[in-house]
């Protein structure tokens, strides 16, 4: 006989509880899974809840946003002391924070509405556009290099032999 599953606590110094063990969880840096272990409950039913009871999804977005302050503060602390494993904090930070992290930065429509013709279009298209877009970011980016060299932006304060010696690339 399979173990029954706790009922969604719904008002009371019960619910007090379960908010903040799951601020506490974030705070530490805790998953999704990790707080329903917290918790007592399946990862299943920890969806079910934040599917059917707002207030505990609000709180759950905003543990979420201090788990992501608190893997944020440990890279920072390994970048800071050399110590520690980058590709693991790399590895975590991408594939758990992935709306900030990922290599492509996703912003969902609701956030963007000019995004939504593009999502809609076939992956062939994105690809094509994607393709244009980048082309026309290599040529602004050579532009600017370009013009980095020019000798009509060159400081008046270089000595004439070092100008001489740029205006030859």
């Amino acid at each position: 006989m399979q173990k029954s599953e706790r009922v969604y606590p719904d008002a009371g110094p019960e619910r007090e509880r379960v908010f903040d063990l799951v601020l506490q969880a974030g705070r530490a840096g805790h998953s999704h899974v990790q707080i329903a272990g917290l918790l007592g409950i399946s990862r299943i039913n920890l969806k079910r809840w934040l599917r059917d009871h707002e207030d505990f999804a609000a709180v759950v977005k905003r543990a979420d946003d201090f788990a992501l302050a608190w893997w944020e503060a440990l890279g920072q602390r390994h970048a800071e002391t050399r110590e520690g494993n980058a590709a693991m904090i790399m590895f975590v930070m991408r594939n758990r924070f992935e709306r900030d992290y990922a290599k492509d930065t996703f912003v969902p429509p609701e956030e963007d509405p000019d995004l939504i013709p593009i999502l809609n279009m076939s992956r062939k298209s994105r690809k094509k556009i994607r393709k244009v877009l980048r082309k026309e970011a290599d040529k602004a980016k050579a532009k600017r290099m370009a013009k980095k060299f020019d000798p009509e932006n060159l400081d008046e304060d270089l000595p004439d032999n070092l100008r001489a010696h740029l205006m030859e690339f």
